[in-house]
């Protein structure tokens, strides 16, 4: 039976990794920690106490707590995944301090407990970075050899986190793995965030609004397809090792807008054309790169991963997601 920890477990990608575990590890108990947003519980994780028991164990707390060395010393974990961390919200920046003391030192604080534990038993840590690491685009896609160069007060904490994660590997021989990926969207993500914004709007008739001409390109990935590939990478990645998980699947904005309004249009029985007038470009940002990638080659050539949603099917799936949330029925 593995023991494995989850910080940030009651989040999008972290939740949806909880529950990936207890559908496919019938033998993993997973223990996640996360301050819950200062709810009860969060919508990720609703459930699962009733249907999977034992094999699940909910902490309330932050990384910072006195509360971590305990659930350390009581659960003696063989995985520690790392998908706690504070990201920018919408257009505004942030609090780099924040960014700091959550990102980088509380990332340390978990470091220094998974060192200890090592000591007695094996332990891996994986830590779960961005592709923000990287700052401005300046080739064709970002490999795993690509220089960090952070931008941003967010980009930099993220990286610190990692250059921290690989000191502990180097220095103390903690077998420490990252990952680092690009946009991830599917089920349970914050309505804030674009796809599910735009399904929102779409469902209300309400307008659109999209900075920049729409053109920007990003990679795009389904959560699950994600998440197995962060599976794939615990059991089978190389220590000291960094893997991007990523379905090369570069999109622009209105790519995906369209492909969003198309399954909504049909699940509401609504005029696609209805729904296109709702778009209303805004001035964009000029700190935006026009188009940003990942080569996901390494994790496929070294750990034979491959996503397995396409983007189609991953949008759809995701639509119908939010749409039921709104009391939409999915009649087939």
């Amino acid at each position: 039976m593995k023991s494995i920890l989850v910080t940030g477990g009651g989040g999008f990608v972290g939740g949806n990794f909880v529950r990936l575990v207890l559908k496919e590890k019938q033998d993993w108990k997973i223990c996640v920690v996360d301050n819950m947003g200062g709810k009860e519980i969060t919508p990720t994780l609703f459930g699962l106490k009733e249907k999977y028991g034992e094999r699940i164990d909910i902490r309330k707390f932050d990384l910072n707590d006195k509360k971590l060395k305990d659930v350390f010393e009581e659960k003696k974990f063989d995985y520690v995944l790392h998908f706690a961390a504070k990201n920018p919200s919408g257009k505004e920046m942030g609090d780099p301090c924040d960014f700091a003391e959550v990102n980088i030192e509380r990332t340390v604080r978990l470091l220094e407990e998974v060192r200890n534990l090592s000591k007695y038993k094996k332990v891996r840590f994986i830590h779960l970075s961005s592709y923000e690491v990287y700052g401005t685009m300046k080739e064709e896609e970002f490999t795993e050899e690509s220089p960090l160069i952070p931008t941003t007060p967010y980009a930099a904490s993220k990286a610190g986190a990692d250059l921290f994660s690989f000191a502990y590997h180097k220095t103390f021989g903690v077998d420490v793995v990252s990952t680092r990926t690009t946009n991830i969207y599917g089920q349970f993500q914050s309505e804030d965030k674009f796809i599910p914004m735009i399904i929102k709007k779409a469902a209300n008739n309400e307008e659109i609004r999209i900075f920049g001409d729409g053109a920007i390109i990003r990679d795009w990935i389904y959560v699950d397809d994600h998440n197995r590939g962060v599976l794939k990478v615990l059991e089978e990645g190389k220590s000291g090792e960094v893997y991007h998980i990523g379905a090369n699947n570069p999109k622009s904005q209105n790519d995906v807008i369209s492909e969003v309004l198309v399954h909504t249009a049909h699940l509401l029985k609504k005029d696609l054309k209805e729904l296109q007038r709702l778009i209303k470009y805004e001035k964009g940002r000029a700190a935006e790169d026009q188009k940003r990638t990942l080569s996901a080659e390494k994790i496929r050539r070294e750990l034979a991963f491959r996503p397995l949603i396409s983007f189609q099917e991953g949008i759809r799936r995701t639509v119908e997601f939010f749409l039921k949330g709104l009391g939409v029925k999915n009649e087939k």
